[in-house]
C-alpha cells in the first residue's frame, strides 16, 4: 500500500429519522459495520443531544469510525479511517446505508500519509503496547443543552420508557451517576439520586409553615414525588392533583417506582386536566396549600404564571393558605425570575419569600422556590416551632434533605437574589 491509511468521508441521505435519533441504534450500526470489516474494537462513545441528533465514535485498533446525525434532515455524515491494507473500509458502506434506511449516499476516499513523502524515524516506544481488550469499553451519553450551556450524563444505552404525548416527549433513562432520570422534551426534570431534594423542599417548607394543612392541591407532579412527600403529613385529609399529561404518570408508574409510590394512595385524587381550567371550578377557600410542581415549559404552555391563574389560586386558598411554586434557578437573576415574583406579589398583595435548595450533582445545581401567603402574617416562614415539627421529623427519619436547620437556612439568599 502506497499510503499509511485510508480515509473515507461518507454522506448518507433520506435516512429514517427515528434511526438517526436512536443512540443505541446508531451505536449498534457502527459496531456492526466495524465488525463486518473485521476491525478490532477498542472502545465506543456516543452522545445523544437535546432535542435530537447523535454523535459517536467507535475506536478500533486500526483507527476509527465516527458519525454525526441530523434526524430533522434524514442526513448523517460519517468518516472511516483505517491503517494498513488488511481492512477494506468500503465494505462497511452498504451495511450502513441499509441500517439507516438511506436512499443513497456519496463518499470519497483520501489516502493519508503517502509513503513517498515520508521518512521513517528510529523511534523506540517507552511503553509496551497493550493487547486489545476482549470486552471493549462502552460509553453512551445523553446531553441536554440550552443556547449557552450543556450538561451530559452517561447511561446504560437503553430507554426504560419512551413515548410522545400530545404535549411533550417523555423518556426515562437509567444513568450511572443519577439513577433513573425523567426527561421531558430533552430536559432532565427529575432523577432518582436527587429528586428528594426538590420534592421535599417544595412540600415540607409550606406544610410545616401552615398551622394545619388538611386539603392540598398539586398542579403538575405527575411523577408522584410531591404527592409522596405531602402524604407523609398525617393531618392531610385530601390531595387533589391536576396533571395535564397522562403519559408522565404512566412513565412514573412503569419506570420510576420510588417517585410513584404514592400515586395509588386513597387520599390522592388525580385529574388528567388543564389546571388553568380546573382551578376555575374549585370552590372558594377550599385549599390550605397549593403546590405548583410543573416543568417550566408546562407552566408557560398552560399559562400558570398568568394573572388569571394566580387570581384563581388566591381565591381557592383559605384565609391562611399558602402557595408555593418552583422556578428554574439556573439563572435566578434573570428578568423572568423577578417578573414572576413581582406578578405574584401584585396578585396576592403580599411579599413572596424566595428560598433555595442545592442538589449535589443535578442540573441546575440550585432550585429556587417562591412561597406566598394569602393574608398577612408577621411571622417569617423561616421561623419554625421546633417542638411543633419534632413529631413529624421523628416519624420521617428517612428524609433525604429536609430538616429544621435546612428549613430556616433555605431562606438565606445571595445578594443578587434580594430585592
Amino acid at each position: 500500500m502506497s499510503a499509511l491509511g485510508r480515509h473515507i468521508l461518507i454522506e448518507i441521505y433520506n435516512c429514517n429519522p427515528a434511526h438517526l435519533d436512536a443512540v443505541t441504534h446508531v451505536e449498534k450500526s457502527l459496531i456492526e459495520a466495524a465488525r463486518a470489516v473485521q476491525a478490532t474494537i477498542i472502545n465506543t462513545s456516543f452522545h445523544h443531544f437535546s432535542p435530537y441528533g447523535v454523535s459517536g465514535v467507535v475506536v478500533i485498533q486500526e483507527s476509527h469510525f465516527t458519525i454525526h446525525t441530523w434526524p430533522e434532515y434524514g442526513f448523517a455524515s460519517l468518516d472511516i479511517f483505517t491503517c494498513g491494507d488488511e481492512i477494506n473500509p468500503w465494505d462497511a458502506l452498504s451495511l450502513l446505508e441499509q441500517s439507516f434506511g438511506a436512499s443513497h449516499s456519496s463518499a470519497v476516499e483520501m489516502r493519508r500519509g503517502e509513503r513517498s513523502l515520508l521518512q521513517k524515524k528510529d523511534f523506540i516506544p517507552t511503553t509496551q503496547p497493550r493487547k486489545p481488550s476482549l470486552s471493549p469499553q462502552r460509553q453512551i451519553w445523553f446531553t441536554q443543552r440550552t443556547e449557552n450551556l450543556a450538561f451530559s450524563m452517561r447511561y446504560d444505552g437503553e430507554l426504560l420508557f419512551a413515548a410522545q404525548s400530545p404535549y411533550q416527549k417523555v423518556e426515562v433513562y437509567k444513568s450511572y451517576a443519577l439513577g433513573r432520570c425523567l426527561v421531558l422534551d430533552g430536559q432532565i426534570v427529575a432523577s432518582e439520586k436527587e429528586e428528594a431534594v426538590y420534592h421535599e423542599m417544595l412540600t415540607h417548607i409550606a406544610l410545616l409553615t401552615h398551622e394545619n394543612p388538611q386539603h392540598i392541591c398539586i398542579v403538575g407532579g405527575g411523577d408522584g414525588g410531591t404527592a409522596r412527600e405531602v402524604l407523609r403529613h398525617e393531618q392531610v385529609q385530601s390531595v387533589l392533583m391536576f396533571e395535564i399529561d397522562a403519559i408522565v404518570i404512566e412513565a412514573a408508574k412503569k419506570a420510576l417506582p420510588t417517585m410513584a409510590s404514592a400515586l395509588q394512595h386513597p387520599k390522592l385524587h388525580i385529574q388528567i386536566a388543564d389546571a388553568l381550567t380546573q382551578m376555575q371550578h374549585l370552590k372558594t377557600e377550599s385549599m390550605d396549600v397549593i403546590l405548583l410542581d410543573a416543568a417550566d415549559s408546562v407552566l408557560k404552555h398552560e399559562g400558570l404564571h398568568t394573572h388569571d391563574f394566580l387570581n384563581h389560586t388566591r381565591r381557592v386558598l383559605k384565609a391562611n393558605g399558602i402557595l408555593v411554586l418552583q422556578h428554574d434557578a439556573s439563572m435566578p437573576t434573570s428578568e423572568n425570575f423577578q417578573t414572576i415574583r413581582s406578578k405574584i406579589e401584585q396578585v396576592f398583595e403580599q411579599p413572596a419569600f424566595p428560598y433555595l435548595a442545592h442538589p449535589a450533582q443535578a442540573t441546575p445545581n440550585v432550585w429556587a422556590f417562591l412561597l406566598i401567603r394569602k393574608t398577612p402574617n408577621p411571622k417569617h416562614p423561616k421561623e419554625i416551632d421546633i417542638q411543633k415539627i419534632k413529631p413529624f421529623l421523628n416519624a420521617n427519619q428517612d428524609l433525604y434533605y429536609y430538616n429544621s436547620e435546612i428549613h430556616s437556612g433555605a431562606f438565606a439568599l445571595p445578594n443578587f437574589m434580594k430585592i
